[in-house]
């Protein structure tokens, strides 16, 4: 059966079956199938010798939008939109056979570019749908491995799975249902999440808020949590989609930076400095808060304004020339002083340190630090004053060292008047001289000294006595910088006068009760001993009286006579000593008073000391007790042989007369005031051990029984003095 009708047009059933294989062409798996059975059809019905469907064949032209034919054939090329997908081509033995179809034939090629495109689309929705999902876990994935929480929700809000939060969390899928996540926030937290989100939902906006999350070890974290709703084609919300970003670094870190900025916030309001930024314009670029503080300003009112105008127009031109300078080399600092304008209109001494900071990126400028020295110019003031007007002397010094380190001078720096009128050296002779050329008198000891002070810092007080100036001074010495020490001197020359006149009253006075002790203790015995001598004397007297001058006891009885009336004389100077006798004062030739003492003082000495007398003639007679001169010449002579002991040895007596200064006067242990003149003179003298600085010391002023000699003995016999009478 072909498609031709009788009449010459297309036979209408066999236009029912075409078109009832063309619905067939639409559940068939592949485009294969499909050219197959359409081929088949084709051939069926139109009757033609040759059909075939080419479906996506490359050798096929595109891009035509009608059927051409040539010879007996015709090809109807199937496009949609642009995008072919093939043709169909028929022979026939008689090219009337196809012309009645042409009409349908192109109608037919239309309608199989409109299925192989419906396919074509669907096709391609799958692979998208596909791709879709890849990408979707992709992202998932993604997210997940950067610590961030992917979600998705209903419509509505509500819940139905949050793996990467169950996940997270710990919770199960009954647990996050619904409204369960707000469990795993911290309990200060759900309140405010839930607001946000309920808010978000119900204006369909955007939705983000900060919360903390519980994490399945207990620990909490923060997270910020945003949300966007994902609207279908008719502008409805098809789904809420979001994430939960992990910020628990981020919070430490603003937390920390949150105090670091209030830390450095206290300290620069606290400081006693301002800190400020000027441009290299020399407009302010900065100022730290507390110049409130200090000077007055708010930073608004210096910042974006000429810094120059708070500077002393005295000191501008200067310090603008300085700040030129600075500016000329990178990293340079410099540190000037002047009056800086506060906000009442008073102006301040500051100390500015300038530091050319503009390579630096973060500061572009120069760094300004003020510093308040009002105090320092007061304390600089006041110590003017006190240095003008204290009453002690001051003097600064620096030490002066050798190429080993070792002090060897001092120079002096500075002085007060105070110490001007103490050493009678003038600041204008000394300021700059060493005092090796002030004072070339100075001891190597006071540089060692005073170098120790200026190297070590440790300070010194001591009391000395300057020889050049003959006074006595306590020194107070520290270092107030280092290599320099200065000195405060307190002259105690008056004090250490009056002490050593104090000490001189004292040892008179001790001396003076020490005798009126000893004159008590001597005029007992005296007064006992006496009455023993009147015994023995008497009896001696007796016993001569009645024995005959031939007798050969008398002459023992003439020495015990002789010996009792020399005891009798000592105990009379004994009383006298103590005040209860008298002395028998009478004019002695010290020369015949001497000689005529040989025989007995040969008599007390060693066999190997030698006696030898210098004595002058014709010398005034002495007034005085011939029992004590001659008590005190034993005494001496004795020990001076003592001194010489075993060894062989002088013993000289010398007596005659000088003229005494009171130079001379002053060298003796002598009463005071003794006037000027002509002295009789007794000195004994020995080649023995003689007497130390200590025992010489006290020989004048001792206790009660001392003797120099050793081992002690009850009586007082110095080695040698001289002695000397009016």
């Amino acid at each position: 059966m072909t498609g031709r009708h009788t009449d010459g047009g297309v036979d209408p059933r066999v236009l029912g079956r075409l078109l009832s294989t063309m619905l067939l062409l639409e559940i068939l798996p592949t485009e294969a199938r499909i050219g197959e059975f359409l081929e088949a059809a084709l051939r069926d019905v139109l009757g033609v010798a040759r059909c075939q469907v080419l479906l996506g064949k490359p050798e096929v032209p595109l891009g035509q939008a009608y059927a051409t034919g040539g010879g007996n054939g015709w090809a109807f090329v199937i496009e949609s939109d642009g995008r072919s997908y093939g043709a169909l081509v028929f022979e026939a033995e008689d090219e009337d056979v196809l012309s009645p179809y042409r009409p349908f034939l192109s109608n037919l090629t239309m309608f199989l570019a409109l299925l192989l495109e419906n396919r074509w689309q669907r096709g391609r929705l799958v692979e998208t749908l596909a791709e879709l999902r890849a990408s979707t876990e992709r992202y998932r994935q993604s997210i997940e491995l950067t610590g961030q929480l992917g979600w998705s929700t209903r419509a509505d809000g509500q819940i139905e799975d949050m793996p990467a939060w169950r996940r997270f969390t710990g919770q199960s899928l009954e647990e996050v249902k619904g409204w369960g996540w707000l469990d795993a926030l911290h309990p200060d937290d759900r309140e405010r999440a839930a607001h946000v989100w309920r808010r978000s939902v119900d204006s369909r906006s955007n939705y983000e808020v900060e919360y903390r999350v519980r994490r399945r070890d207990g620990v909490y974290r923060y997270f910020v949590a945003r949300g966007v709703p994902v609207l279908n084609a008719e502008g409805s919300i098809q789904e809420w989609a979001g994430v939960c970003i992990d910020i628990t670094e981020r919070r430490q870190a603003e937390e920390a930076l949150r105090e670091s900025d209030a830390k450095h916030s206290s300290m620069i309001a606290n400081i006693s400095d301002v800190i400020g930024i000027m441009g290299a314009d020399g407009i302010m670029k900065y100022a730290s808060p507390n110049i409130e503080k200090w000077f007055g300003w708010q930073p608004q009112d210096l910042v974006g304004t000429d810094g120059w105008k708070t500077v002393h127009p005295d000191d501008r031109v200067r310090l603008q020339a300085e700040f030129g300078a600075l500016l000329a080399t990178d990293g340079a600092a410099e540190t000037v002083e002047y009056q800086y304008l506060c906000k009442d209109g008073s102006y301040k001494p500051i100390e500015l340190t300038a530091s050319n900071l503009t390579s630096d990126p973060l500061i572009d400028g120069v760094l300004l630090n003020y510093h308040d020295i009002s105090k320092r110019r007061r304390a600089e003031a006041d110590y003017q004053t006190l240095f003008r007007e204290m009453l002690d002397g001051f003097a600064l010094h620096e030490i002066i060292c050798d190429e080993q380190g070792e002090p060897v001078d001092y120079r002096f720096l500075a002085v007060n008047p105070a110490f001007e009128s103490m050493t009678g050296l003038k600041a204008e002779d000394i300021v700059g001289c060493t005092v090796l050329k002030a004072l070339p008198g100075s001891e190597r000891y006071w540089i060692e000294t005073y170098g120790k002070v200026a190297l070590t810092g440790e300070p010194v007080f001591f009391e000395s006595y300057s020889a050049p100036l003959e006074k006595y001074f306590r020194v107070t010495a520290f270092q107030p910088a280092p290599y320099q020490f200065a000195c405060i001197f307190v002259d105690i020359t008056e004090r250490k006068r009056a002490e050593e006149e104090r000490l001189v009253l004292e040892r008179q006075l001790q001396q003076s009760q020490r005798l009126e002790s000893l004159g008590v203790l001597a005029g007992g015995i005296a007064h006992d001993f006496n009455n023993i001598l009147t015994s023995v004397l008497g009896n001696a007297e007796l016993a001569l009286a009645e024995l005959s001058s031939a007798a050969p006891a008398r002459e023992n009885l003439l020495e015990i006579t002789q010996a009792s009336h020399r005891a009798a004389a000592l105990a009379r100077q004994m009383l006298a000593y103590s005040g209860r006798g008298q002395f028998v004062i009478e004019p002695i030739d010290l020369s015949a008073f001497i000689e005529d003492m040989l025989d007995l003082l040969r008599s007390t000495i060693s066999k190997k000391a030698l006696l030898h007398f210098d004595l002058g003639k014709d010398l005034p007679p002495l007034e005085g007790d011939p029992s004590q001169l001659s008590q005190v010449i034993m005494n001496l002579v004795i020990n001076a042989s003592e001194a010489i002991g075993d060894e062989d040895g002088v013993i000289t007596i010398s007596a005659g007369v000088e003229e005494y200064s009171s130079e001379h006067l002053g060298e003796g242990y002598l009463e005071p005031d003794l006037p000027l003149g002509p002295y009789l003179t007794l000195e004994v003298s020995d080649t023995g051990s003689g007497m130390d600085a200590e025992t010489q010391e006290r020989l004048f002023c001792r206790p009660a029984f001392f003797s120099p000699k050793t081992p002690p003995r009850t009586a007082a016999r110095p080695r040698g003095v001289w002695a000397a009478g009016r």
